[in-house]
């Protein structure tokens, strides 16, 4: 198993689309973790992150953290797929929204790769 810390939250920069595009955007994964990894109180309860909790084998999770050629402004490499957590069925859809409910969300295999898409 592993856990992902992933955006639920963009970070908006109105004023500049250039710079905006290096913010995270809802659905990016921030980082991969093994199971039970310490997470900070600021991820376990913040509205900008959930904790997904998911056993993959490790070529999809490296798949999901591949990054692009391309670098934003700060000189980072973008990921090249991202979770679209509103195609979840309504009940998984939920926990990505506010209120926080549980510190870890547990998604099935087939549930993430439902929901993992390339980025545009």
């Amino acid at each position: 198993m592993a856990e992902l810390l992933v955006i639920v939250k963009s970070k908006v920069n109105s004023k500049d689309a250039l710079s905006d595009s290096a913010h995270w955007k809802r659905g990016d994964v921030v980082v991969r973790k093994p199971d039970g990894w310490a997470w900070s109180e600021r991820e376990k309860t913040s509205e900008m992150f959930r904790i997904i909790s998911v056993s993959l084998i490790v070529s999809k999770l490296e798949a999901l953290e591949a990054k692009s050629d391309s670098l934003d402004i700060k000189g980072v490499p973008h990921r090249l797929r991202m979770l679209d957590f509103d195609s979840l069925p309504l009940a998984l859809a939920v926990q990505f929204n506010p209120p926080r409910g549980k510190p870890i969300i547990e998604l099935t295999t087939a549930q993430l790769d439902s929901i993992t898409v390339l980025k545009s």
